[in-house]
């Protein structure tokens, strides 16, 4: 018990760190000036049908073409011990949909509009 105790608590801090390291290593500006997605408003759809476009967007790689602000590194996804990698998947390089990047650069105030997207 107190394993997992000692355990969540190291994936805790993990997780604490890679959001604080994440805010610091976005570039300070663009190369390209990001473009929206192009997809249609989640809720302006039936959920199959938006998730037909959405699929697609993605595994198309749509978003880089779009020129998307991402982290200037891959990240891991949850903290290493002795070597051991205890992420919950494999590292990540995480891109930001423009209105997301503007939310960010802004101090996260409001709320996201309906469409934002982080990619991992």
């Amino acid at each position: 018990m107190r394993r997992i105790a000692y355990s969540l608590g190291l994936v805790l801090v993990g997780v604490g760190l890679m959001v604080i390291a994440g805010f610091m290593l976005l570039p300070s500006v663009a190369a390209q000036t990001p473009t929206e997605s192009e997809l249609p408003l989640p809720s302006t759809l039936p959920l199959d049908e938006y998730e037909q476009q959405l699929f697609q967007f993605l595994e198309s790689k749509r978003y880089q073409e779009l020129g998307w602000v991402r982290d200037k590194r891959v990240r891991d996804t949850g903290p290493f011990i002795d070597g051991v990698s205890y992420g919950t998947h494999p590292a990540v390089r995480i891109y930001y949909s423009p209105e997301v990047y503007s939310w960010l650069q802004n101090g996260r105030e409001g709320e996201l509009p309906d469409g934002a997207m982080i990619i991992q």
